[in-house]
């Protein structure tokens, strides 16, 4: 068995962002660009997700 930690838990990973964002308090101006970090690394995800469920009533711009 692999002990590795996996690749989702990786600092500069989707998850690793929002972690290391949930740790930063609020009022830290780090958590701002962790925000804006995570999002961007999310939005492949929301395309992806936008793109199945357009044509159902809702433009795929409003859906990403």
């Amino acid at each position: 068995m692999s002990t590795a930690t996996p690749p989702a838990t990786a600092p500069d990973s989707a998850a690793g962002l929002l972690a290391a964002m949930a740790a930063t308090p609020a009022t830290d101006r780090r958590r701002a660009v962790l925000r804006d970090r995570a999002i961007e690394a999310w939005l492949p995800l929301a395309r992806h997700l936008a793109h199945r469920y357009s044509g159902r009533g809702e433009p795929t711009d409003d859906l990403i």
